[in-house]
């Protein structure tokens, strides 16, 4: 592989000088063009502007072009593989996102299950405890009262957690009824407008609705 120089090597000194000159004499405005001679003046000025810019960039150009074939060397022999693994990391996501789900869906149902159960188990308790004190056997319907108290529902075995490993609530979202979304998220697509502006000029009012077009003077210039 052929060695590249440093960028600060390729931007000699006397480019930069260069560079800086370019502009240094030029003023940054024309100001009011208000006469034929200050109309010239400022279209010479204009096209030297271009010609100094297609100059300027050609170079840039060059200078970038031997860095940008060989970063592209590097990203091609890189990304299949970042890609691949990329890929690798959300099928093991989305599975184990999917058992975890799974597992927590579980622990809901275990714990509905094992509260309907406690639930039953004091009824039943409190039931017998009603009936004691009915025949006066106070002592033995205050044991079972206690008794009943006692009773809670078995905790669900959790499922179990892999070091490094964490989960996180995501939410997402589908379109249901654009009609309903409120107008300051609905956005406007500026390429498919303008497309349509340089294509019917005024008459793109019309078709898109809601937008006004107007006609100003755009200059070129040939160097």
């Amino acid at each position: 592989m052929n060695s590249i120089p440093t960028a600060a090597d390729a931007l000699e000194s006397s480019q930069l000088d260069f560079l800086k000159s370019t502009v240094s004499n030029v003023p940054e405005s024309p100001g009011e063009i208000d006469s034929p001679g200050a109309f010239d003046d400022a279209s010479e000025v204009l096209k030297t502007i271009k010609a100094s810019r297609r100059t300027i960039d050609n170079r840039r150009k060059e200078l970038v072009r031997p860095y940008n074939e060989e970063k592209q060397v590097i990203q091609d022999a890189f990304n299949p593989v970042l890609s691949n693994l990329d890929t690798l990391e959300a099928n093991y996501k989305r599975a184990i996102a999917a058992y975890i789900e799974a597992e927590k869906k579980r622990e809901r149902e275990e714990q509905a299950a094992a509260e309907e159960k406690a639930r039953k188990a004091r009824e039943a308790i409190e039931r017998k405890a009603h009936k004691a004190r009915e025949k006066g056997q106070h002592e033995k319907a205050d044991a079972l009262e206690e008794e009943a108290d006692q009773v809670v529902a078995d905790v669900p075995v959790a499922a179990p957690k892999a070091s490094g490993i964490s989960t996180t609530d995501v939410y997402s979202f589908r379109l249901v009824d654009i009609a309903q979304v409120n107008p300051e998220f609905l956005a406007l697509d500026e390429k498919k407008v303008r497309k349509m502006v340089d294509a019917l000029k005024e008459g793109a009012e019309a078709v898109v609705g809601g937008i006004k077009v107007t006609k100003t003077t755009g200059v070129r210039a040939r160097s």
